[in-house]
């Protein structure tokens, strides 16, 4: 029963601090390096995640989880207006890198938390938000950040910092719920179409234009998720052999 709290307790302190650092290198890299490649980079914690579930998990996956994989990437970045002749690399971007590895590795912890020690999906919400929040509370006290929240005050932004207070909640709730029901790596896959949501948002809400550009990602998004979605009769030869 020791050795269980013990194990618990480790697992939900590296998935407050993996949560802390995701952020911080994220925020690092784009203080300091370019918006596109920042965005580009931060993206590879999918192909992480599918390196991670083969080379360290051991598990299958077919040639046309991988084919899927890179077209969804590429119609993210579609989506996302990143033009790849503009990308700048230096030194900062391996800031983005870090985070992405952060990512990946915090996704695997909270699988191990619910699958082997079946922790509730709920506390380990309230023990990351717990561990976050007192990280950021520290390195804000010892970096001075922290008297700089009454120009938030003043700027009348808190109700910004409630909105994103309310979305961090609803991605506690379904991004654990997911995890804990879906491999990691297929979880990971389904959150890139995330940026085709907040398209159509700011088409029909903020008045953005949709690009040519922007509808061809889209497309080519959808396109690799109908492969992964497929992946069961594309492969159905290898499945029979596998069983």
């Amino acid at each position: 029963c020791l050795s269980y709290s013990v194990s618990m307790a480790v697992k939900l302190l590296c998935i407050g601090v993996l949560g802390f650092l995701l952020d911080t290198f994220a925020n690092l890299g784009y203080i300091h390096g370019d918006l596109g490649t920042g965005t580009a980079l931060l993206k590879t914690d999918v192909l992480m995640a599918n390196l991670a579930t083969v080379v360290i998990y051991k598990k299958k996956l077919y040639t046309s989880d991988w084919i899927g994989t890179l077209v969804m990437l590429a119609g993210v970045l579609l989506v996302l207006g990143v033009r790849f002749d503009a990308l700048a690399l230096n030194w900062y971007d391996l800031f983005f890198i870090a985070s992405a590895l952060c990512v990946t590795a915090n996704a695997f912890v909270i699988k191990a938390a619910q699958d082997k020690l079946h922790v509730d999906t709920d506390v380990i919400a309230y023990y990351n938000n717990l561990v976050v929040l007192i990280l950021f509370f520290a390195s804000s006290l010892a970096t001075g950040a922290l008297p700089k929240l009454s120009e938030i005050g003043a700027k009348n932004l808190w109700w910004v910092a409630i909105l994103g207070g309310l979305a961090q909640t609803l991605i506690y709730f379904f991004y654990y719920r997911n995890l804990k029901t879906h491999e990691v790596w297929t979880v990971k896959l389904y959150l890139l179409l995330m940026p085709v949501l907040s398209c159509f948002i700011g088409v029909s809400l903020l008045g953005e234009e949709m690009s040519a550009g922007k509808a061809a990602g889209i497309a080519v998004v959808l396109a690799g998720a109908a492969v992964i979605l497929l992946r069961e009769r594309l492969n159905k030869t290898e499945v029979r052999d596998a069983d």
